[in-house]
């Protein structure tokens, strides 16, 4: 099997891994704490605050493949299955919250090693022909899908009394079983032995206060955006009460719809992308995503499951334009990888911050005041980015619009 082939049979078996692994914690866990275990929301809250705050270490990421790229392939195979052994870890002692979160902290911290590494063994080969650039979004689109696909099958298959332990038990194993196939990447791996020069796009280093005000503004306004991490997790136990244990089921079964539609934002933004016009994108986007979450709590469910397709795809057009000015920002001087993770990190601080802070709330608000909350967090995102100094705009080159959609595409599935 030559070096591409492998390698994308790798980028398939991760993604799919790893997305099987994302549905769980973000659509069947949520249902399972907060129905079926009615577990205390302040001691999972608390879990969760320390477990995703572990994200924030993907900022040494970049550097870290940087630094030990040669060994990049032992890495992203030790690192697999620790990860997988954390995924069954975290299943087993699901009923103690603290080992509970002690394994999910390890998991995500590995998940993120695994992502890393992999994005840099694809960013390297296309560095070579920038023609697999199509070719490995394409796989990662259908081996993520395909990912996110199973599991809602596995759980209409299964579970078919949602207050059944045995099923839950039997529903979280199968699941396990399915990501075993990562154990084997480590002979899939195929790594580059031809050296690539790096060149670093170094700007003139004018007018630095006002670069640090804007790389303030975007961090600030990207932190707030995700401010919807804030009723993520009752979201599911909210579909049930509201309208059904069947209803659930849909909504859950064909949960790979809302990725599709995420997807085709990210080609729509493509399309329609003008140097210059990232801002006003995301504001509008803002807005959009704003009424959806107010109207959520007063429409049917055929309704709210059309308007939540239409909010994935909003976020499939603000999330790449946010990219675009983080890259930006990003590569003016030195330290670009380094600087980009530290922007990204706003987006793994309201992950933390917001969803903890959803489940101790969801003790005392309703999910439609969290709704309500949340939509003006979200709309406060759009504040920073209307300010001006000194007639700065943040535009990106469109030749890095394909670079930003791999970074970005999975971004919905995997973080909201």
């Amino acid at each position: 099997m030559n070096l591409i082939k492998s390698n994308y049979l790798a980028y398939i078996i991760v993604h799919f891994t790893i997305n099987i692994m994302n549905i769980y914690l973000l659509i069947y866990l949520p249902l399972y704490f907060f129905d079926v275990l009615n577990i205390d929301r302040t001691e999972l809250a608390l879990t969760q605050l320390v477990s995703r705050s572990m994200l924030i270490f993907t900022i040494f990421l970049g550097y870290f493949f940087d630094k030990f790229s040669q060994k990049k392939k032992k890495i992203i195979s030790f690192s697999a299955i620790i990860l997988l052994a954390s995924f069954l870890l975290f299943l087993l002692f699901r009923n103690i919250i603290f080992w509970y979160g002690l394994f999910l902290s390890i998991g995500l911290v590995t998940r993120m090693v695994v992502q890393v590494g992999m994005s840099k063994l694809m960013f390297d080969l296309v560095k070579l022909n920038d023609n697999l650039k199509k070719n490995f979004i394409l796989v990662f689109n259908a081996s993520s899908s395909f990912g996110a696909f199973i599991p809602t099958i596995l759980f209409s298959i299964i579970v078919v009394d949602f207050y059944s332990f045995p099923h839950w038990n039997t529903f979280f194993m199968a699941g396990w079983f399915l990501s075993l196939p990562i154990i084997f990447i480590y002979f899939l791996i195929k790594e580059n032995d031809i050296k690539i020069s790096e060149t670093h796009n170094k700007e003139e280093n004018t007018d630095s206060s006002s670069k640090i005000w804007l790389t303030i503004l975007v961090y600030i306004s990207y932190f707030l955006f995700w401010g919807s991490y804030l009723f993520w997790y009752p979201l599911s136990s909210w579909i049930t009460s509201n309208f059904g244990q069947n209803a659930f089921k849909f909504y859950s079964s064909f949960y790979v719809i809302f990725f599709l539609f995420n997807l085709s934002g990210f080609f729509v933004a493509k399309r329609i992308y003008k140097k210059g016009n990232e801002k006003k994108i995301i504001i509008k986007g803002i807005f959009g995503i704003v009424i959806l979450f107010l109207v959520y709590p007063y429409v049917p469910f055929p309704i709210f499951f059309f308007l939540y397709s239409i909010e994935a795809l909003i976020y499939g057009l603000v999330i790449p334009n946010f990219l675009h000015i983080i890259i930006d920002l990003s590569r003016r001087g030195k330290y670009e990888n380094l600087k980009y993770q530290i922007l990204q990190s706003s987006n793994y601080l309201g992950n933390a911050i917001f969803t903890s802070l959803g489940i101790f709330l969801s003790s005392y608000f309703s999910t439609t005041s969290l709704m309500v909350i949340s939509a003006f967090l979200v709309l406060l995102a759009s504040f920073p980015l209307m300010v001006k100094k000194n007639g700065k705009s943040l535009v990106v080159d469109k030749k890095d619009f394909d670079a930003i959609k791999d970074k970005c595409s999975s971004l919905y599935v995997q973080e909201k």
